[in-house]
């Protein structure tokens, strides 16, 4: 069994919540009565979308670095492959936690939404990337980027550099042949990163009216909370039959993890002044109402499981029972949103603003 870097998450996002809210309060105090609509949510995501180029190029830096075999006098150790290949992989969940944030966006720019589909394959139910990568490396050729971009998206992204620092099969190919193809997979997903950062310069809401700007706010949010939903539905199965290995990164045994950034920042989405779901709401009068979607976010993250894999949670009748307990917290938490909240913002969840009127 590998050994797998850990990481503070619940520190980490909980001071990822307090600087937002603090970077976010400043930033709307300064915004003028005539600035753009959904000025401090395009921030907010601008903001996310750097810090995910920004670990993408991190993650091409520290694969230089550590696969760099040809500039050393003498070969590798395996003590420091090893060591090495902890590095990359500490370095690839930091991207996987990076990419969250943008996950499950359905509107925005449209620029971004063409590169966020080659960021990440899944789910894989059918071992797609290992199968894929299997027979690319099977080739024995040197990887180039303009030759891995005609390849099926599996090989391309997320799934493909876990899958050839995590997964047991992956250890069938030597250290250099998973280091060259790791280079050309991570520079690649560092140009779809910065491609998604820069559609994200603009604000692709700002010429909407106030009607308008409710249903994208609220749609935002209810369309990563249905992907979040189907991350945990597709594991946990159906009639007692779970389904462990359709959990998202279940290689490097970071599902829950992942699943719990995605709800802290969604948290942190719901508190953007001015422009954030708890903001419009209370511009309505519905403080009680947002004080209970707000309370449930919380609840939902103090119950959350310490156990890093969805996998390991189902391993037992205990945990399967918590994992339906933490499912049906989010599904409530679904139905806030996309009922009393829209109800009480007078939208339909589901109509994407930007499509006209």
């Amino acid at each position: 069994m590998a050994s797998f870097p850990s990481l503070n998450q619940t520190a980490t996002a909980r001071l990822v919540i307090i600087w937002f809210i603090a970077y976010f309060g400043s930033f709307a105090v300064a915004q003028a009565d005539g600035a753009s609509q959904g000025a401090p949510t395009h921030h907010f995501f601008l903001t996310q979308s750097k810090s995910f180029f920004d670990v993408t190029q991190k993650l091409t830096t520290e694969l230089q670095r550590e696969c760099a075999v040809e500039k050393r006098v003498n070969p590798l150790s395996e003590s420091e492959k090893s060591s090495a290949a902890y590095a990359i992989r500490r370095q690839v969940n930091t991207v996987m936690l990076g990419w969250m944030p943008l996950q499950g966006i359905v509107s925005g720019p449209a620029a971004a939404s063409d590169r966020y589909w080659q960021v990440q394959f899944w789910p894989d139910k059918k071992n797609t990337t290992g199968r894929q990568l299997t027979v690319l490396l099977k080739q024995n050729r040197a990887w180039q980027l303009e030759w891995l971009v005609e390849q099926s998206v599996a090989a391309q992204g997320l799934g493909a550099l876990e899958w050839l620092w995590f997964d047991e099969q992956a250890k069938t190919w030597s250290f250099e042949q998973r280091c060259q193809a790791s280079q050309v997979i991570a520079a690649n997903l560092s140009q779809n990163a910065k491609s998604i950062y820069m559609a994200w310069q603009e604000n692709p809401w700002r010429e909407l009216n106030n009607a308008q700007w409710k249903a994208e706010a609220l749609s935002l949010m209810v369309d990563q909370l249905d992907l979040v939903m189907k991350k945990m539905a597709l594991p946990l199965g159906k009639n007692g039959k779970t389904k462990p290995f359709f959990s998202e990164a279940w290689r490097s045994q970071t599902s829950l993890v992942l699943l719990k950034t995605n709800l802290t920042q969604l948290e942190a989405q719901f508190w953007i002044p001015k422009s954030g779901v708890r903001a419009l709401l209370q511009a309505q009068k519905q403080d009680v109402l947002a004080e209970r979607i707000a309370k449930q976010f919380k609840q939902i993250l103090a119950d959350w499981p310490t156990k890093r894999s969805l996998v390991n949670a189902l391993n037992s009748q205990e945990g399967h029972r918590a994992m339906i307990q933490r499912y049906n917290q989010v599904e409530h938490l679904h139905y806030l949103l996309s009922e009393p909240a829209a109800n009480a913002l007078g939208v339909l969840v589901g109509f994407n603003a930007t499509d006209g009127d």
